[in-house]
């Protein structure tokens, strides 16, 4: 391990400059790392179930069958609602009373309707089989019709013409694209063994995972000794929810840190504020935006670390310009030309390296990040245009608005409480990240560090990036989440912070009690996160059962056990019920901020009965009706 020339030293370390010069160890060490980071993901023997993941799973074999980027009724009757009633021949006058109907979920046209379905067909109508006929033939003869897309879907500008659209967008989806394939070759059919195709998913989300994990060891050891790099990914990959939920099922948030990391890494590769005069960095900027923009058609917000890294360049093109200037001025005999230099650069003499020349350099490497961003770009902009009418028009904001007025009332996305948000995101017990990842605070005690000492300015545009995104996402009705475990939204943030906890490691180095509460710390965050891996089954505290007392004004008030309920419907003449408490519902959210009834706790002492309830799931997914 070698430093290179230039930068300030800190503690015998300087911070952004340190590289490997011909030191396969470190990078072995790296691989060593991912590899077994890739094997952790996969110790509990499962994968998380859920719909929000199945368009980001079906993408590929839409692919590999020659689909294109949108689902048909007539090609994945899974993802749609199937409503079984009488053809229109056979309906009663609208004097008569409702038609029966029935809704349904299918996974392929030439499987027989099920027997539940079956035997209400014979039991409410009378119908032309004597023998349960297929999905195919009921649909043909007229008894099935569409009743519309899965929740996960979003019809595009045209259903009839183009389909519909996941509402994530393609990037998982593609990303994931050649491990799946290899799956597709592997076992001969995807759409015909969905074990193959969830576990295929999983691999592939965790692979992600594990990559990003060893990319911001290496990003760290340009910035601090080996071995804290090492601790600080380590914590990374186990402490945060990379491991409970980026790697345990086909999410946009696996391959959105696989992309962040590695657009840090590349961004490391050069001198934000110190520009050489070679076309190396340029190539390296340019990695940079071509990474940044692709984890933007993974997750758009993206766009907001994309948009931080190219201020930083800009803001320091412009210094060099005005540096340069001042030393132009200061050349033709103006004496307050070396004063105002000197002011520019923070009451120090200007760097040697800002000569002429440098603000073109400066300015291309701004290009360079800007030209690696457009690709990405013009793909997701061409994808929303053609699907959704609009470059700026987004499945997820477009779904968001729907969930919104469906469980809020309202469909205004962005009327989320924005203090609430804010820190709900951070101490919230069911979703704060400083709750669920306690050793975070140090990643936010480094970007303090970076915003006040300018040997630390590399990371400033990721401390930035990772402001932005915590800000924004407070303002969205749904900053919870929805079902999940921990700070979902925020996950994809987590490369960037682990990044900028490396300000830290001097100080914990000088104060051993520092590095003992960091380790205090580190194990409360993974010992959540092997609770959210192993037992996280996403319905068992989501939507658990629980007690209220309706009064006999109507009001429900809700009550922690049946002593108490039973007190108070005596004391208030009120009835005992029992209720789904869904947290998504307005009426529940005030579960985000029970400290009695948290999944940390619930998951502890339900360990079992969760780890079971989640096979039952994974089961029910597995199975075909």
């Amino acid at each position: 391990m070698s430093e290179s020339k230039g930068g300030r030293a800190i503690g015998g370390e300087r911070l952004g400059v340190r590289k490997f010069s011909g030191d396969w160890r470190g990078y072995a060490v790296g691989l060593g790392l991912a590899l077994g980071m890739l094997v952790l993901y996969h110790a509990n023997g499962d994968f998380l179930p859920g719909n929000d993941a199945t368009a980001n799973l079906y993408l590929p074999v839409n692919l590999l069958r020659g689909r294109g980027l949108s689902f048909q009724p007539a090609e994945t009757p899974q993802m749609f609602l199937w409503r079984i009633e009488p053809p229109a021949a056979k309906q009663p006058e609208k004097s008569a009373r409702a038609v029966s109907r029935r809704t349904v979920r299918l996974t392929h046209w030439d499987r027989p309707v099920d027997e539940k379905s079956w035997q209400w067909l014979q039991k409410v109508h009378s119908i032309p089989w004597t023998e349960p006929p297929t999905w195919r033939q009921l649909q043909q003869a007229g008894w099935l019709q569409l009743a519309g897309p899965e929740y996960y879907l979003v019809p595009s500008k045209d259903p009839d013409r183009f389909g519909y659209v996941n509402q994530y967008g393609p990037g998982a989806g593609l990303t994931a694209l050649p491990v799946l394939a290899l799956v597709d070759w592997w076992t001969g059919d995807l759409e015909q063994r969905p074990a193959a195709l969830w576990y295929g998913g999983k691999f592939a989300a965790s692979l992600c995972t594990a990559l990003s994990v060893g990319l911001v060891y290496l990003t760290l050891c340009r910035m601090t000794k080996p071995l804290a790099a090492f601790l600080i990914a380590f914590v990374y990959g186990t402490g945060t929810c990379v491991w409970s939920m980026s790697s345990q099922t086909l999410w946009q948030s696996g391959p959105n840190v696989l992309f962040l990391a590695l657009a840090v890494y590349c961004l490391v590769h050069t001198s934000l504020y110190r520009p050489t005069r070679t076309r190396r960095e340029w190539a390296w900027t340019a990695a940079a935006g071509l990474s940044a923009g692709w984890a933007v058609v993974c997750r758009p917000t993206s766009a907001l670390v994309a948009a931080a890294v190219a201020g930083a360049l800009l803001v320091r093109a412009l210094l060099i310009w005005r540096i340069e200037h001042l030393r132009k001025a200061g050349s033709a005999g103006d004496a307050a030309g070396p004063s105002a230099a000197s002011q520019a650069c923070g009451g120090q003499s200007p760097s040697p390296q800002a000569g002429p020349g440098k603000t073109a350099f400066a300015l291309g490497a701004l290009g360079a990040f800007v030209l690696g961003l457009l690709p990405p770009a013009a793909f997701l902009a061409g994808y929303n245009t053609y699907y959704l009418g609009a470059p700026w028009r987004f499945g997820q904001v477009e779904a968001g608005r729907r969930i919104a007025q469906d469980q809020l009332g309202d469909a205004a996305a962005w009327s989320g409480n924005f203090l609430e948000g804010l820190y709900g995101q951070l101490i919230s017990p069911a979703r704060g990240l400083l709750v669920y990842s306690p050793i975070l605070g140090f990643s936010i005690w480094g970007m303090a560090l970076a915003c006040r000492k300018r040997r630390y300015r590399l990371l400033r545009p990721l401390a930035a990036a990772v402001l932005l995104l915590l800000l924004v996402q407070s303002k969205w009705f749904n900053w919870h989440g929805g079902w999940s475990f921990g700070y979902r939204l925020m996950v994809d943030a987590m490369p960037l912070a682990a990044v900028c906890a490396a300000p830290t490691v001097r100080w914990m180095r000088r104060y051993w009690s520092l590095a003992a509460l960091a380790g205090v710390l580190a194990a409360w965050s993974i010992g959540v996160q092997i609770l959210g891996a192993f037992a996280y089954d996403v319905v068992s505290w989501n939507c658990r059962e629980g007690l209220v007392v309706r009064l006999p004004d109507g009001r429900a008030v809700p009550v922690a056990d049946k002593e108490e309920a039973a007190a108070l419907a005596r004391q208030t003449g009120g009835a005992v019920q029992t209720v789904l408490m869904d947290v998504d519902r307005r009426p529940w959210h005030g579960r985000l901020w029970s400290v009695r009834d948290n999944p940390i706790q619930y998951y502890l002492t339900h360990f079992w009965e969760a780890r079971q309830r989640k096979h039952q799931l994974i089961q029910s997914v597995l199975q075909s009706p």
